[in-house]
């Protein structure tokens, strides 16, 4: 199934998971980017190593997008409010 992929978008107009992928290097950016697709074209049927279910009653729902590129680890995390929408929140480079 097909996934409609969107950004939140904070009240004052900012986007956190783009501002997250702006400030990747460009080949970081691309790597992140096809991930973001790959979610989009297999939604629901796409697992781990691609998608993990955040651990912990304080985040119920909530997944994160595993990116990695390298050295370097990136999360997108994101929720499934509905259907076939995902909601991309924030994204973080894994340190530990």
């Amino acid at each position: 199934m097909k996934y409609n992929v969107k950004m939140y978008e904070k009240k004052d107009g900012t986007i956190p998971v783009l501002e997250f992928i702006q400030s990747l290097q460009p080949k970081q950016q691309a790597k992140v980017t096809r991930e973001i697709d790959l979610l989009e074209k297999f939604g629901s049927d796409l697992h781990y190593p691609h998608i993990e279910t955040i651990k912990g009653d304080k985040y119920k729902d909530l997944l994160e997008l595993r990116v990695k590129f390298a050295s370097n680890i990136f999360r997108i995390f994101f929720f499934l409010p509905i259907g076939n929408l995902a909601i991309l929140l924030h994204g973080i480079t894994k340190r530990t």
